[in-house]
């Protein structure tokens, strides 16, 4: 029984080092030897997978506490579209009155910065200052006006002021969908008060099994079907992250949103039987029928559908038979067993 098994693996090891074997019909005669065809398939569905409605990083504006917020009012819904300029908040605290007062000093600040930059040119232009002087009144100016910008970014978003509650009503930056955190009212400086994400910006994410990746190219849920836009080229384990083009009207999705959905596959692919789909040599193998002879072809599962695999081949096999009956005597005569 030993040297029998020894043998086996001996001749498994032979046939995996040739690119083909076949076997002559006529060796079949005692078997119930049954075909079926091969179909070529272009599209396929995948099997389902869960996707959720979001956005890349780089695509959301995310809009910063100038100073520390005591108390954040809400004035429309998380996940609200909103229009630029439109109020959407009031903050409150006695860091945000400071902000308001030293902006208005900053911006005085500015214009001194200004003169003086404008008028020592001029000076330094005609040799009447020296060059320390002048890098001394330069650094002085974009100091300044760094600043400046910086603090005018949100001063300009502030709709209303109100210094005897220490509140201000700000506005939406962009158009988008706001996103915020309703964890707490407190917000430190620097921490992130909404974000705003363009609605051209929301699309579908998934996380797509390594042997979809080159096939992968739409994602259809309901009357929802939505390209693929991005791949990811690192690897998540067995996973790669990848991105639709952005929702479209036959996909009203809110952001945050969960789905089930369908990877649709675009391969040069074939509809096989699973009854004729086999192991030989650690691989998915199956017997094709040519010139009265079967030859074995290695194949690639990539899906599956009712009773039959979905597969690429190592070779063409567009409207050729398999045989779908006795794959184990057969497998038996390819080792030399005689079908035993």
């Amino acid at each position: 029984m030993k040297l029998r098994t020894a043998m086996i693996v001996i001749v498994c090891v032979l046939a995996d080092s040739t690119l083909a074997q076949t076997i002559p019909l006529d060796q079949l005669l005692r078997l119930d030897a049954r075909f079926q065809s091969i179909s070529s398939v272009s599209n396929q569905r995948g099997e389902q997978l869960n996707a959720t409605v979001s956005y890349q990083a780089g695509d959301a504006y995310t809009l910063l506490a100038p100073r520390t917020v005591q108390q954040l009012d809400l004035l429309i819904a998380n996940g609200t579209a909103v229009r630029s300029k439109q109020a959407f908040a009031t903050l409150r605290g006695p860091e945000l009155h400071h902000f308001l007062l030293e902006f208005r000093v900053n911006v005085e600040r500015m214009r001194d910065a200004k003169r003086r930059f404008d008028r020592n040119k001029v000076l330094y232009e005609k040799n009447a200052i020296s060059a320390q002087q002048w890098k001394e009144i330069s650094a002085d100016y974009y100091e300044i006006y760094l600043e400046h910008e910086h603090m005018q970014h949100f001063y300009y978003l502030v709709l209303d002021e109100d210094e005897e509650r220490d509140q201000i009503t700000i506005a939406a930056p962009i158009d988008g969908r706001i996103s915020f955190s309703t964890a707490s009212q407190y917000i430190e400086q620097g921490e992130p008060i909404a974000s705003f994400i363009p609605e051209a910006a929301i699309r579908l994410h998934v996380l797509v099994p390594l042997h979809y990746q080159e096939s992968l190219h739409k994602l259809s849920v309901g009357d929802c079907e939505l390209a693929i836009d991005e791949r990811s080229s690192l690897a998540e384990g067995f996973f790669i992250q990848a991105w639709t083009e952005p929702l479209t009207e036959q996909c009203p999705y809110m952001l945050g949103q969960t789905l089930l959905v369908t990877p649709k596959l675009e391969a040069n692919a074939y509809k096989i039987p699973k009854s004729a789909v086999f192991r030989w040599s650690q691989r998915n193998a199956v017997f094709v029928l040519a010139d009265d002879q079967l030859t074995l072809a290695y194949i690639k599962l990539i899906g599956e559908e009712e009773g039959d695999y979905i597969a690429t081949a190592e070779r063409p096999l567009h409207d050729q038979q398999v045989l779908s009956s006795s794959i184990s005597a057969v497998q038996g005569i390819l080792l030399g067993l005689g079908g035993e």
